[in-house]
């Protein structure tokens, strides 16, 4: 059993974080319930093109995550678990590419690319977002590709390594949009900071002009997309992804913009590296191979892709933790190479603690933590009626309209709002998060729960029949 388990660590591994996060967590709001309802509304409506979200148009996202959902769904059926997949795979790509990654910037270090998936594996950040249906994790997997084709390109200017430089950044940006650009393009624009003494003889012009070839084929996979939205029901989508989403993030003009100081990844860097920078071996190495690294070209090379990028991020308005996931793969491939010294056998311990760690955590909030999160009892009430007209206090994530199957428009409102909404409703119900028993006194309740902490609730409720 310890050989099976051995010799099959990252096929093992990957499936606990896959059945850890399927079977003890419910679809976690704001984030993974949202996005599971836009792929509901996609299979319910039977359009791919046009994105909807509580029945309304979605500009937030490009749909690549959602076709993939579906095509899952079509094969195995409408699950959660099956919704999980794309997660999954990606995570498979991303721990592959990343050895691929070692494996080309340090040719010459044979252990550096199974070390590299290892450390990857045991990584406390690729444990959290392996297994959530969000875009970063696949949006990762087509950085990789793309930084290993421009690898290839600045060797040997081809068209296999044109397009596929390309059609990854198109794929990256039909997953979450031209923020892909942050991750491939600098480190493509920067080429004469890290370039070999072999590429820089071959001249940057035609260079330039083949990633110049590169983005234009880079845009055909969202631009087949973004045509047909156009000339269906939703013109205005163009403006709304591309100005209201991604130039209103980086102005912080964008309501949703996440707005967080300039400063705020720098407190982050030390959580994105954990377990391995609590070894002292770490910090010995770090001493010991810093002056060799600054003369490597694989080191050079990771400090040019993922520097600017953090710099870029940092100064825009909009932040969030993991919009830096797409650089963790180098910054682990970086760590690894201060890990040289320490023996494989160590890592695999550390690697498989940290798999532990995560299975028994996800075990306790199983009991503590995660029913105060879980809206499948009241989605079980509000697909009971699905015929009723139904509305929601507090701002709408989706939080039941995938676990309901909810096939129409519901209302977003507040306590305020809700009393003029019964009055044109009055055979209408209502989900109502509140603090005070007296905030819902007027209405008859159903159902209540805990929500988030034990003085919040969720519930259901409608009007008190008058007597």
């Amino acid at each position: 059993m310890l050989r099976l388990i051995k010799d099959n660590a990252f096929a093992f591994i990957l499936f606990g974080i896959f059945t850890a996060g399927v079977l003890a967590r419910p679809p976690l709001p704001v984030d993974e319930t949202r996005y599971l309802t836009v792929a509901w509304e996609m299979w319910f409506s039977h359009d791919w093109v046009h994105l909807t979200y509580n029945y309304e148009p979605y500009h937030h996202k490009p749909p690549l995550l959602f076709w993939l959902i579906n095509i899952f769904w079509s094969i195995f059926g409408i699950s959660r678990w099956a919704g999980t997949l794309p997660a999954l795979l990606s995570s498979m790509a991303v721990i592959f590419l990343t050895g691929k990654l070692a494996e080309k910037l340090f040719p010459e270090d044979k252990n550096l690319p199974a070390r590299s998936r290892l450390v990857l594996l045991g990584s406390l950040p690729f444990l959290i977002y392996g297994s959530l249906i969000m875009f970063d994790v696949m949006m990762t997997a087509w950085v990789l590709g793309a930084i290993l084709f421009l690898l290839k390109l600045s060797e040997k200017r081809n068209l296999v390594s044109i397009l596929g430089f390309g059609l990854c950044m198109g794929m990256g940006a039909l997953t979450k949009g031209p923020v892909v650009g942050v991750y491939t393009l600098l480190p493509a624009i920067l080429a004469p900071l890290w370039f070999s003494s072999q590429a820089r003889q071959k001249g940057y012009v035609s260079y330039y002009f083949e990633i110049l070839l590169a983005v234009l084929i880079a845009a055909l996979p969202i631009l087949f997309w973004l045509v047909q939205t156009i000339e269906g029901k939703d013109g205005n989508f163009i403006y709304w992804l591309l100005w209201e989403q991604t130039a209103g993030r980086v102005t912080g003009n964008f309501s949703n913009a996440h707005g967080r100081p300039i400063y705020f990844y720098l407190p982050l860097l030390p959580v994105f590296l954990l377990p391995w920078i609590l070894l002292p071996a770490f910090w010995a190495g770090l001493k010991k191979h810093l002056s060799s690294a600054r003369e490597n070209a694989g080191i050079r090379f990771l400090f040019f892709w993922i520097v600017p990028g953090f710099v870029v991020f940092s100064l825009i308005s909009g932040k969030q933790p993991h919009y830096l996931v797409p650089f963790f793969p180098g910054l682990i491939i970086a760590l690894t190479f201060m890990l040289k010294d320490v023996r494989e056998q160590t890592i695999k311990k550390i690697t498989l603690g940290m798999f532990a760690f995560f299975i028994v955590g996800h075990a306790i909030a199983y009991k503590k933590f995660l029913p105060l999160y879980d809206w499948r009892p009241i989605a079980a009430i509000v697909a009971q009626y699905p015929d009723k007209d139904w509305a929601y206090v507090r701002n709408y994530n989706g939080e039941f309209g995938f676990l309901a199957r909810v096939e129409k428009n519901l209302t977003s409102t507040n306590l305020k709002g809700l009393q003029s909404w019964f009055k044109k409703h009055p055979d209408g119900m209502a989900v109502i998060r509140y603090k005070k028993p007296e905030e819902v006194a007027q209405y008859e309740q159903l159902f209540s729960m805990p929500y988030r902490s034990a003085d919040h609730y969720a519930g259901v409720f409608r009007l008190k029949k008058r007597r």
